[in-house]
């Protein structure tokens, strides 16, 4: 076994490890149907002021933007 880092990812192996993620976890999720979440916080003047943007998939949670102040 050999360990390789890089900064030029290939799209071959990026296919590679999204199919084997894919079918690992297609496997062992309790609801197929994914869907968006979003969760915000808003200041006394309803201003966004921070928030999570991502998705749920049964019981798991993607995150795709979060911003903290």
């Amino acid at each position: 076994m050999n360990f390789e880092i890089t900064d030029e990812i290939k799209k071959d192996d990026e296919d590679i490890i999204f199919h084997g993620l894919l079918e690992y976890n297609l496997e062992r999720i309790e609801d197929k149907n994914p869907k968006d979440l979003a969760i915000y916080l808003k200041n006394e003047n309803g201003k966004l002021i921070t928030g999570l943007i991502g998705n749920i998939h049964g019981n798991w949670l993607s995150v795709k933007f979060l911003w903290v102040i």
